[in-house]
C-alpha cells in the first residue's frame, strides 16, 4: 500500500511525482475504504434484520478491518502517527484529550482555531510536509471520526421477537381461539339436548309406572 501511495500524478507536468506525507496518508486512507465498503455491503445483503446480533458482529469485523488498515497508514510517518502528531499534541495542550481516551469532539470544535494555529506552528515546514495542508488533513480526520457501532438493545430485540411471534403465530392463535369457542358451544348444546332427552325419558318412565299401579 505504501508503494502505491508513494507517487502521485501531476496534471501540470504530466508525470509522476513524489507524494508528500499528507498525500500518502490520504491515499492510504482511501485504499482502506474499498475493502471496508465491500465488507459492509456483504453484511447488508446477508443480514436483512437491522436488529440482528449477527449483523452487528458482521459490521464489527468490518470496523476491525478499518481500524487495522488505518493503524497501518499511521506508520507512514511520525507526522501522521495516531497518538503523536502535531494536531493531537495541540489538542492535548488545549485540554481536549485525556490520557488514554479519545479526543472530545465538542472541545475540538470549540478550540478549533486555536488547535489549528498551534498545529501549523508545531509542524516543521519541509519538502515532506506542507504545514497548512497537513494540519487541515489532521483536523478533518479528528473532527469526522467513524461513528461507533451500537449493539442491538436487548429490550428492542425482545420487542422485535414479540412482533415476530405475533405476525407468525397471530392468525394461528385466532383460529385456535375460534375452534375452542365453537367446541364449547357445541358441547353446551349437546349437554342441553342430552339433559332434555334424559328428562323426557325419566318422565315417561314415571308416568308409565303410575299407570301400571293404577
Amino acid at each position: 500500500m505504501f508503494l502505491i501511495c508513494s507517487k502521485k500524478w501531476d496534471e501540470k507536468s504530466q508525470k509522476w511525482t513524489e507524494s508528500d506525507v499528507t498525500d500518502m496518508a490520504k491515499c492510504c486512507t482511501n485504499e482502506c475504504l474499498e475493502p471496508v465498503n465491500f465488507c459492509y455491503s456483504y453484511c447488508e445483503k446477508n443480514y436483512k434484520d437491522n436488529l440482528s446480533v449477527l449483523k452487528y458482529r458482521c459490521k464489527q469485523m468490518c470496523e476491525d478491518q478499518r481500524a487495522m488498515c488505518l493503524d497501518t497508514c499511521s506508520l507512514i510517518s511520525p507526522y501522521v502517527s495516531k497518538e503523536d502528531n502535531s494536531y493531537i499534541k495541540c489538542a492535548i495542550d488545549n485540554k481536549c484529550v485525556s490520557i488514554g481516551l479519545e479526543p472530545d469532539i465538542n472541545c475540538l470544535l470549540k478550540q478549533k482555531d486555536n488547535i489549528f494555529e498551534c498545529c501549523t506552528k508545531k509542524s516543521i515546514p519541509s519538502s515532506e510536509v506542507d504545514n497548512i495542508k497537513h494540519c487541515k488533513y489532521l483536523e478533518s480526520m479528528y473532527l469526522n471520526p467513524v461513528p461507533t457501532l451500537v449493539h442491538p438493545n436487548k429490550y428492542t430485540r425482545i420487542s422485535s421477537l414479540s412482533e415476530f411471534k405475533k405476525s407468525r403465530f397471530g392468525s394461528k392463535n385466532k383460529k385456535t381461539s375460534l375452534s375452542i369457542k365453537l367446541f364449547i358451544s357445541i358441547s353446551l348444546i349437546y349437554f342441553v339436548i342430552f339433559g332434555l332427552i334424559v328428562f323426557l325419558i325419566s318422565k315417561n318412565i314415571i308416568n308409565f309406572d303410575s299407570k301400571k299401579n293404577d
